[in-house]
């Protein structure tokens, strides 16, 4: 596949000094590009694999600095005010976003080397090893660029830098596994146990996600790699306790490693993004589930025997009012 060859890889963010997507201090390395739609996406500037042209209206000066740059006369004055974008004629040169000194217009999407990544995540080595931290290469979904992704863990562990993945899982085992072999921690998102529903929530079924589950699993019983399963508590969308019974039975009769399970509360952090790059956000009426629901929650696997924490914090000590 194209995302094994690729010399570079694409990032639409580097995020330093985070304390969740594994232990210790992390810098979180995110990939550009995904094969799913989640509708409750807070990552939407990383869904598309090209670069991506971001306008921030709020900061906008109406300068038309950047309707003057465009080569491509891809940008217009609109009569309220502020500018628009004509998606066919934009290329995403990156031309305007440079004109634009109040940075309305970002680029989102730079290419690296393997080495330009390297250089980045080893400034911060030695909180990394003081915190028993590392490297965390997310996305978007690493498996879209698996040859990079690999290539750039592969140098970091050879730099004993700790290293993690989180992935949806969709895709091919051949691109899954070198990745597995050079990861600390594999943290796997499954967001619904029904496929239909998959279908429905994120544009695409689970059969392959679930699939590549056991077959962590089984590769995890000989080789380092740590898996942790995440699934998002969406209120009212995923987190019926039928569903979530069904996941927590999947995952305690995996035939090897029993991975450890990570609920994420839903939240509307990256809601204003989308309308950046033109879309619309689908789940506005959605809020945050309380902690006393997300407790709950974690009584169906905590009492299945399962190891499970909420947001990244230990819960087997939580009680619920029976």
């Amino acid at each position: 596949m194209a995302g094994n060859q690729h010399p570079k890889g694409s990032v639409f963010d580097i995020v330093k000094y985070m304390i969740e997507d594994g232990p210790g201090i992390r810098t979180c390395i995110f990939f550009k590009g995904c094969h799913l739609r989640c509708r409750w996406c807070s990552n939407a500037l990383g869904m598309e694999p090209e670069p991506t042209i971001a306008y921030v209206a709020n900061k906008c000066l109406n300068c038309k600095a950047c309707m003057v740059s465009c080569p491509h006369q891809a940008i217009s004055a609109r009569e309220q005010g502020g500018v628009s974008t004509d998606p066919l004629r934009c290329t995403a040169c990156g031309t305007c976003a440079d004109a634009c000194t109040a940075k309305a217009r970002q680029l989102i999407g730079k290419d690296y080397t393997v080495q330009e990544l390297i250089d980045i995540v080893e400034r911060d080595s030695v909180f990394y090893r003081r915190e028993g931290g590392g490297v965390t290469a997310t996305g978007g979904e690493i498996l879209l660029q698996a040859g990079f992704v690999y290539r750039f863990l592969k140098r970091c562990r050879e730099r004993l830098l700790g290293t993690a993945v989180e992935t949806s899982g969709y895709g091919h085992w051949k691109l899954l596994e070198p990745i597995l072999s050079v990861a600390d921690f594999v943290f796997i998102d499954l967001k619904h146990f029904d496929s239909s529903a998959h279908l429905k929530l994120t544009g695409v079924r689970n059969e392959l996600i679930l699939k590549n589950i056991v077959k962590i699993s089984e590769y995890c019983l000989s080789h380092t790699a740590k898996p942790i399963i995440r699934i998002p508590i969406i209120p009212e969308i995923n987190d019926a306790s039928d569903n979530l019974k069904k996941i927590a039975d999947f995952i305690w009769n995996l035939p090897g490693v029993k991975p450890e399970v990570n609920l994420l509360p839903y939240h509307g952090y990256g809601i204003s993004k989308y309308s950046w790059i033109g879309k619309e956000y689908e789940l506005q009426d959605v809020t945050a589930p309380s902690e006393e629901r997300m407790q709950s929650k974690s009584r169906i696997f905590i009492d299945r025997g399962l190891v499970c924490t909420v947001g990244g914090a230990e819960v087997t000590s939580y009680h619920t009012t029976e």
